[in-house]
């Protein structure tokens, strides 16, 4: 038999502290830890965007956010951009594998019928 859940107070949602991940990102030669991403990061990227923002964009902007060691800023952004494109997929599944989510291959993801 398993054992429901919990019932979680007001002050443990209040003070939840986001998850961490620290990995290897083999396209830099290093490690980065990154946290997973809140409501907050993505209203604050969706502020960011406009009609011209490419998903590199959205990736840059989610690890100058989502970056904890080192810790980036938004004037990192045009130096983020010109990181290979594979740099920004290993920090975007890193933040996923943060969250808990499932991390799915770019082929995987074209093959989807949500894709």
């Amino acid at each position: 038999m398993t054992t429901p859940p919990k019932t979680l107070t007001r002050d443990q949602i209040l003070n939840y502290r986001p998850k961490q991940k620290t990995v290897n990102i083999p396209s830099l030669g290093g490690k980065v830890t990154v946290r997973q991403s809140l409501v907050a990061d993505q209203e604050w990227v969706a502020s960011k965007i406009t009609d011209d923002s490419s998903m590199s964009d959205l990736q840059a902007l989610f690890f100058i956010r989502c970056s904890v060691s080192p810790a980036l800023t938004e004037d990192d952004f045009d130096a983020i951009k010109a990181l290979p494109a594979k740099t920004l997929e290993e920090v975007d599944d890193a933040i996923e594998q943060a969250s808990g989510g499932k991390v799915v291959s770019a082929k995987e993801a074209e093959k989807s019928d949500l894709a």
